[in-house]
């Protein structure tokens, strides 16, 4: 299953998000892969952006959450 949010980040520069709920998160920021365990970063432009989260049942161990103190999370 595929999981997207779209944010918007106020400048360029560095954006660390934090995801729960999966151990070894899958994602991606506007098609291109991030890695990481649990505490994602990437470089951006300033501007909108949409963030993807690829899961299984067997991936969630507890409530996906994702946060990020670096950007703005949108509602549509």
């Amino acid at each position: 299953m595929w999981l997207a949010s779209r944010f918007q980040t106020a400048k360029s520069g560095a954006a660390r998000f934090n995801v729960s709920g999966t151990p070894s998160p899958k994602a991606w920021v506007d098609g291109k892969p991030i890695g990481g365990a649990g505490e994602l970063s990437v470089d951006l432009s300033g501007g909108i952006h949409t963030f993807f989260l690829k899961v299984t049942t067997t991936d969630i161990t507890g409530e996906l959450k994702l946060e990020s103190s670096d950007v703005t999370f949108l509602t549509e």
